[in-house]
């Protein structure tokens, strides 16, 4: 047997329980599960790394009139030396090691890094400020954007307002009051909505039987489509 493993080197230690052991339960089912932690104490100073043993013990656990035992297997583990042997000293006193010295940094490789790695960032920035319409430049590119949002909120009983949002649409991006006359010429002037050319077509048909032949249909199917067209028209001045 070790110097560790008699009763003089090792003892329980005591827990904030007052104790030198902490027990705990979790119900599981209809019983419960419990942990019992044993806590020790090394007093034993070893000259250099040693492994050592506690041994192994049989616990006793007793329930009212019921007793038994659980057999606690021994446990191995390593204890090393806290300081050195030997105290060195030097003119000031004793002696300390000297500290790490911190690794050099070669700029060289560091500047270029840093200088991509911002110029990424602002290209990011200014292709999102792009696509939502958040730089002064292109205030146009969130015209469908709002326009979408609107729209979502009306129901098919409001046709009339859900019109009336994307004609200001087009007018924004037309500089001016858009007909449906004029679209051939409009689509040469922005021609990535030549895409849609048909559909702005037909929502100009919609336009003139409600606000002109005062047709009453049913349009919860146009409502969809005209915000499915919005949609589109979005994603167009977005340069998607």
């Amino acid at each position: 047997m070790s110097a560790c493993n008699a009763p003089d080197c090792l003892s329980p230690a005591r827990s904030t329980g007052g104790n030198g052991l902490q027990i705990s339960e979790d119900k599981q089912g209809d019983g419960f599960h419990y942990r019992i932690e044993l806590i020790y104490q090394v007093f034993y100073a070893p000259l250099e790394v040693k492994m050592l043993t506690i041994p192994g013990f049989e616990l006793p656990l007793a329930q009212g009139v019921n007793t038994a035992t659980q057999a606690v297997p021994a446990w191995p583990f390593t204890l090393s030396p806290m300081r050195e042997l030997a105290i060195r000293k030097d003119g000031q006193g004793e002696y300390r090691r000297p500290d790490i010295e911190p690794r050099v940094t070669v700029d060289g490789t560091i500047w270029p890094g840093m200088l991509v790695s911002g110029l990424l960032l602002a290209l990011s920035a200014t292709y999102l400020g792009f696509s939502h319409g958040l730089l002064p430049g292109w205030p146009r590119r969130r015209v469908f954007k709002a326009a979408a949002r609107e729209m979502a909120r009306l129901p098919s009983a409001r046709w009339g307002e859900a019109l009336t949002v994307f004609h200001r649409a087009l007018n924004r991006i037309n500089a001016a009051p858009l007909f449906r006359r004029q679209l051939p010429d409009f689509c040469c002037r922005h021609p990535g909505y030549q895409a849609v050319a048909a559909e702005l077509a037909w929502f100009f048909d919609c336009s003139d039987r409600h606000f002109f032949a005062a047709a009453d249909t049913d349009v919860t199917g146009d409502l969809a489509r005209l915000q499915r067209l919005c949609a589109r028209c979005r994603d167009i001045e977005r340069g998607l």
